[in-house]
């Protein structure tokens, strides 16, 4: 799937779910002043959109001098209530991490920046005076859909393609924070694959790939509607 069907798809889901909560408020007597974006109450199951930001590095023994890298994210979610304490949440988003590096000569790679589908599942328990509070734990699947690799002493665009698992699996501790109109939700994220393949860097940049380990962390800060 092209990252172009991609988008086009997220944002047709986005649209749709933003009409369908809209309608489902046009009706309300008691409150016209936000009647566009007044939401709907909180049921058994609820479905909107998640937008945000994270910062990612790329850890383990094949990375050195690594730096912070911002992203953004964006996507989907649906909650579904197993208790009153209790609720499970999956989540359809695509995301870009990766890192930047300190390495300072020509040739050697200075950033690798990677864009992901991503499947979260996050068991979430709700607590304080009126559930305003959510802590949770879960799993998420990633599917790298491009990798490309920075070298400095080159122009940007000089991405190249590195060869990398296009697979990831990463743990999931999370927070959410309830407010009347939207939720906050943070999250750390760590892989559990390996991601390199021990395949020569495009344009043979240094540091040499040396086969080591290459892990996924990334820490997200997202809005929820």
């Amino acid at each position: 799937m092209s990252f172009r069907y991609f988008f086009c798809l997220i944002l047709s889901l986005n649209l749709f779910v933003a009409n369908a909560q809209t309608d489902s408020t046009e009706n309300d007597p008691e409150d016209n002043t936000f009647t566009l974006f007044k939401p709907g109450p909180e049921g058994k199951t609820r479905f909107g959109v998640k937008m945000g930001v994270q910062t990612s590095t790329l850890l383990g023994s094949e990375m050195d001098n690594q730096k912070l890298l911002f992203g953004i994210l964006g996507g989907l979610y649906g909650r579904y209530h197993l208790t009153k304490t209790w609720c499970l949440q999956s989540e359809l988003q695509i995301a870009f991490r990766g890192s930047s590096f300190n390495n300072g000569e020509n040739g050697e790679y200075s950033t690798i920046k990677l864009l992901y589908a991503d499947l979260p599942l996050i068991l979430f328990y709700e607590f304080g005076k009126d559930k305003n509070h959510s802590i949770g734990a879960g799993l998420q699947a990633s599917n790298q859909m491009s990798a490309n690799m920075y070298f400095n002493g080159v122009s940007i665009p000089g991405g190249k393609s590195p060869s990398l698992n296009k697979w990831d699996f990463l743990p999931i501790l999370a927070y959410q924070h309830r407010f009347p109109f939207f939720i906050l939700q943070s999250s750390a994220k760590y892989g559990l694959n390996n991601l390199n393949l021990g395949q020569p860097w495009p344009n043979n940049g240094k540091p040499l790939n040396n086969n080591g380990s290459i892990h996924n962390f990334a820490l997200e800060f997202n809005i929820i509607f």
